[in-house]
């Protein structure tokens, strides 16, 4: 096994499990059902890329990335899933569900075209996906996402009639979150820029909190 999969493996079945764990506390609640979808695509994220690097076949491993993308487009808007259920903001479901019919669309591209993930690098730890010609544009969508899930819990922590412990509750969801935020700098690599994608510190950072 490349020892350069190791942590993503690792941190993609610990991530799954938080999910399965929190889910079976509360089946019901929606809150708890978006924080599934959020541990769910972190693992498939995570779970792909890691088997994408053991391939020695270019071909093989571009099939395990476009995999790997499934959660890696689905990351964000499960976050804003999460962040919205969380507050107990129902104006933006429409807006949600539509983000997620979006990211439906992308990762049929990813599946089908060259658009968005075109062919690969090789780099030392394995082969990663290049960016595709509308990539550049799929980025400036998950800044705009994630800015605003982040913004709509600084909102919510500095509303007057917000309680000591929910801010306590948001507090800590936003730092969770903000530290997870830096899994963006795997996107670095997609351009030919040969730095080590280590998302899965922020992610495992992001359990532990």
């Amino acid at each position: 096994m490349n020892l350069y999969s190791l942590p993503s493996l690792v941190v993609s079945l610990l991530v799954l499990l938080l999910g399965i764990v929190v889910l079976y506390k509360n089946k019901t609640s929606s809150t708890n059902k978006s924080f599934f979808l959020v541990c769910f695509s972190t693992y498939v994220w995570h779970f792909f890329a890691a088997i994408s690097y053991n391939f020695s076949s270019q071909g093989y491993a571009e099939l395990f990335m476009r995999i790997c993308y499934l959660g890696v487009i689905f990351v964000p808007i499960t976050l804003l899933h999460f962040v919205t259920n969380f507050l107990n903001i129902n104006k933006y479901r429409s807006a949600v569900f539509l983000l997620y019919a979006l990211g439906l669309i992308c990762f049929l591209s990813v599946l089908t075209n060259n658009y968005l993930i075109s062919g690969t690098y090789r780099y030392f730890w394995g082969y990663y996906p290049k960016a595709g010609i509308i990539h550049p544009y799929y980025l400036i969508s998950v800044v705009l996402i994630v800015v605003c899930s982040d913004i709509l819990l600084i909102l919510h922590y500095f509303k007057l009639q917000t309680t000591f412990i929910r801010k306590r509750q948001i507090k800590y969801v936003l730092i969770a979150k903000i530290i997870y935020n830096i899994c963006t700098i795997d996107f670095v690599p997609n351009y030919g820029v040969g730095i080590y994608a280590f998302g899965y510190i922020p992610t495992g950072i992001f359990l532990a909190i």
